[in-house]
């Protein structure tokens, strides 16, 4: 491993004002990895192909990565069962329905995870009624 400083990318120097034509034009930028995003499964059915396409972006926003691939095939899959059985008139098993609310908490479009990115939507801060004394 080289000692010294870390070599500062030119980009990042020209955007702060610091880039020096003498010192920097020698560097090599390395682009920035594509960002590893969930990669359908061949597997899938046609409605859970429909699943995937529409809630992909939420998921991808969320955090997704290709690791989470399978996981959210499983979830598009159950999705697209729980939506054929509501249309048919059928009552949903409440089986079928935990797994999808704990595969929506995993791949936070549901539950604990959503929630967590809702700020502002709390009543602003009074003061305490301890801090201010009554004379």
């Amino acid at each position: 491993m080289k000692s010294g400083r870390r070599v500062a990318n030119p980009q990042h120097k020209q955007l702060q004002g610091t880039y020096r034509k003498d010192r920097h034009s020698d560097i090599a930028v390395t682009a920035d990895p594509m960002p590893n995003t969930p990669v359908r499964p061949a597997y899938m059915s046609e409605e859970g192909k429909l699943v995937w396409n529409e809630e992909v972006t939420r998921v991808i926003a969320c955090g997704a990565t290709e690791a989470d691939s399978s996981l959210f095939a499983r979830y598009c899959e159950i999705e697209a069962t729980f939506r054929m059985t509501v249309m048919s008139g059928e009552p949903p098993v409440a089986s079928l329905l935990t797994e999808l609310r704990r595969m929506g908490e995993l791949l936070g479009i549901g539950g604990l995870r959503s929630r967590l990115a809702k700020t502002g939507t709390a009543a602003p801060a009074t003061a305490s009624p301890f801090t201010t004394r009554k004379r």
